[in-house]
């Protein structure tokens, strides 16, 4: 049974946990990885108060890289960010096509997650972001790859990567890490909890994404008008 990783509404605790240095060994002792610079641009995304996913910082401008399930839903949305801080989501473009969408906030000179769409099978991967609640911010999982362009319309309709780390509700939109700390994708979902099955949408969409974003005119607040109780229904950005 297929499971987007986002959260249903659940009380959020308003704690702030202590952020220690992280380190991945890799061939140790000769290359070492340092997450704890990565974790501060990985953020926590809420709706009207409560977790709904994940997303990164791709540009220092303040925009925001996260999944298009996490932000298709009316309400006011908020960035978290791994300091404590919250800033008001004040645009949002998404994918028509894949499941990913780029949000807007006021916080400038914030350090930007580099990019890259060199991937392979079996390449070893990180994943980063808030299961569950705000007790578990920054929380990290583990895998490889296991298979590229893969094609599953329940999640979207461009072909997925599928990974064989853990991926829990909450951790939609978070980054896919390889271990050079590069983004190559973006968690969207699984099979199930622990089943060791996970999709993320390559960084060749949200790139696609980002080439077309446009200040002017992106406002979400204008981009959904409520039709009945089953809730609103958005415009789609191609």
């Amino acid at each position: 049974m297929f499971a987007l990783a986002s959260t249903m509404p659940i009380h959020v605790w308003k704690m702030h946990p202590v952020q220690r240095p992280v380190q991945v060994i890799i061939n140790a002792p000769v290359e070492v990885l340092r997450l704890d610079a990565i974790m501060k641009s990985v953020v926590m995304i809420e709706l009207d108060g409560y977790h709904t996913g994940s997303g990164f910082v791709v540009d220092e401008s303040g925009l925001i890289i996260t999944a298009r399930h996490v932000v298709d839903r009316a309400g006011e949305y908020t960035v978290v960010f791994s300091d404590g801080a919250k800033r008001k989501v004040q645009g949002i473009r998404m994918s028509e096509v894949s499941d990913c969408a780029v949000l807007s906030v006021s916080r400038k000179n914030i350090h930007a997650l580099k990019t890259t769409a060199d991937i392979y099978v079996s390449q070893s991967i990180l994943v980063i972001g808030t299961p569950f609640d705000i007790r578990l911010t920054n929380y990290v999982t583990a895998g490889i790859i296991s298979k590229i362009g893969v094609v599953e319309k329940f999640f979207c309709n461009t072909p997925l990567i599928m990974i064989d780390a853990d991926c829990n509700p909450g951790n939609s939109g978070g980054p896919i890490l390889n271990m050079c700390g590069e983004v190559i994708g973006i968690n969207i979902g699984g099979y199930g909890e622990g089943i060791g099955i996970g999709y993320a949408v390559s960084s060749v969409d949200f790139i696609d994404l980002l080439e077309g974003w446009a200040d002017e005119g992106e406002n979400w607040d204008e981009k959904w008008e409520q039709k009945d109780e089953s809730g609103p229904e958005y415009e789609w950005e191609s």
